[in-house]
């Protein structure tokens, strides 16, 4: 499990990619790779290409990144879910919060 960022500040976008388990022991290094961000109207691109296993605190996780970047005028999109995660999206009506790109 891993989680690795880049931010372009001309585009403001950051790219978040999740690799492995997403779960609780994420929790601390997925927050630190957005919170410091003070622009405003950022797009937060979650990268799920490779995650293998999501659980609720996850959806948590996500739950609060689209809350910062709606409160700062910006947006959060899911990229590239794999079919198991994408099927856990869609039961917690995530489809219906987020863009979701495959």
């Amino acid at each position: 499990m891993s989680i690795k960022s880049n931010y372009d500040v001309e585009s403001k976008i950051l790219n978040i990619i999740v690799n492995g388990r997403f779960n609780i022991e994420l929790q601390k290094v997925f927050k630190q790779t957005y919170f410091d961000i003070k622009d405003k109207n950022i797009t937060f691109r979650v990268d799920l290409e490779f995650v293998d296993y999501m659980d609720s605190s996850a959806l948590g996780m996500l739950n609060l990144l689209r809350q910062h970047a709606e409160g700062n005028g910006g947006k959060a999109i899911l990229v590239k879910p794999k079919d198991l995660v994408l099927r856990i999206l869609k039961l917690a009506h995530f489809d219906s919060l987020f863009q979701i790109e495959s």
